[in-house]
């Protein structure tokens, strides 16, 4: 499966605090609320059946306009097309959100391909999802440990290129991914083998 690259302009992202919810007319609107509140919120606007993609913001942004919202519609696509989910909506943010006392949230930082005026980069953006609907997008498996991989985010990315430049070639973690990239939801299916290389990487 041939990764995605998002194109974006490179402008400055929303600078304020809040949640945008983008409607499947294509109407928008945004709510100004505390970073405590914005995972409840958003995963509020997610299962309104009218909701297309919800963005969480922060007063400083981590990434260019316009690739959450990309991200956002991307993933949705993606589910219900290619894993079956009905709940497919997404809740993303391009800073890591804070999911405070929200113990049925996880945030999930998956790994993206972006380009801004001709360079391309690998660039994390945040999701932040249920619990229960983490489970059913992945299959059923268990969650892996999650504070491992965001500890490890500059190893995860620096794996993906090196997968993408055919430097894990013939590798188990290269059988693994059957010819695809290496997404976060990759990542998770194979911790075992996505701990090992991770560790080969920064040893070097």
């Amino acid at each position: 499966m041939t990764e995605r690259v998002f194109d974006v302009d490179g402008g400055q992202g929303e600078a304020r605090t809040g949640v945008r919810t983008l409607a499947a007319t294509g109407a928008s609107f945004f709510r100004c609320l505390p970073v405590s509140e914005l995972p409840a919120y958003a995963l509020a606007q997610a299962a309104m059946p009218a909701t297309a993609a919800v963005t969480l913001h922060h007063s400083t942004p981590a990434a260019p306009a316009g690739l959450d919202v990309q991200f956002a519609l991307h993933l949705a696509e993606h589910r219900r097309t290619r894993l079956g989910l009905p709940a497919a909506v997404a809740a993303v943010s391009t800073t890591r959100p804070e999911t405070g006392t929200c113990t049925d949230v996880l945030r999930i930082p998956h790994l993206t391909l972006t380009r801004v005026r001709g360079e391309t980069t690998d660039t994390v953006v945040w999701e932040v999802m249920e619990q229960r609907v983490a489970a059913d997008w992945l299959g059923g498996q268990p969650l892996p440990d999650q504070q491992f991989f965001e500890d490890h985010l500059h190893g995860l990315l620096a794996l993906r290129r090196a997968h993408r430049e055919g430097r894990l070639a013939e590798s188990r973690l290269d059988r693994a991914l059957r010819g695809s990239y290496l997404s976060i939801r990759a990542a998770y299916l194979n911790e075992e083998l996505v701990r090992d290389h991770i560790t080969a990487l920064t040893t070097i």
